[in-house]
């Protein structure tokens, strides 16, 4: 996918929808987190254990967390980027707010990448329902953090990510 420039350009205009224009190696290390997560899942020949063989098909990518998010009631995930000069507390202060709102991290990954600090979170939604929360919510709080500490904040919920993996 690394060598896949439409599918990288794609990301870099939903990003740009999301965020306005930032500088450019803000948009490329998002870009470069997004696709180094794709590329990290298994092949269509790697199944878990108890995966049928009749489950695989054109483009079917057999993962642990790829086959629990195909059950009923678990697409409802938000990708969460965080990038900008690194600091003290940018993951400390990310990962209380996303606690306050009763969401799950269930994957993070954070780097500095050319001077800048890149951070990627998968969330777990479902929390937010029981404190009468919404993505949106949950969204704005993220980016006035982001505003706070002088990062650049991307809050995008999966549905976004599976419309691009249908282009």
């Amino acid at each position: 996918m690394a060598n896949d420039v439409g599918i990288e350009e794609q990301i870099a205009r939903l990003v740009r929808q999301e965020v306005g224009e930032a500088e450019p190696g803000v948009i490329a290390a998002i870009v470069g987190e997004v696709v180094k997560a794709v590329e990290q899942r298994p092949g269509p020949d790697e199944r878990p254990e108890g995966v049928p063989r009749s489950a695989t098909g054109p483009g079917y990518r057999a993962c642990v967390q790829c086959k629990a998010s195909e059950q009923p009631g678990l697409h409802n995930r938000g990708v969460v980027t965080v990038t900008g000069m690194n600091r003290t507390g940018i993951v400390a202060g990310f990962a209380s707010l996303v606690a306050e709102f009763d969401a799950d991290i269930l994957d993070i990954s954070q780097t500095l990448v050319g001077g800048f600090f890149t951070m990627i979170m998968i969330l777990d939604l479902n929390g937010l329902a029981a404190r009468g929360r919404t993505f949106n919510e949950l969204k704005q709080r993220l980016l006035g953090l982001g505003a706070r500490m002088g990062v650049q904040v991307v809050a995008v919920h999966e549905e976004i990510f599976r419309g691009m993996q249908r282009i």
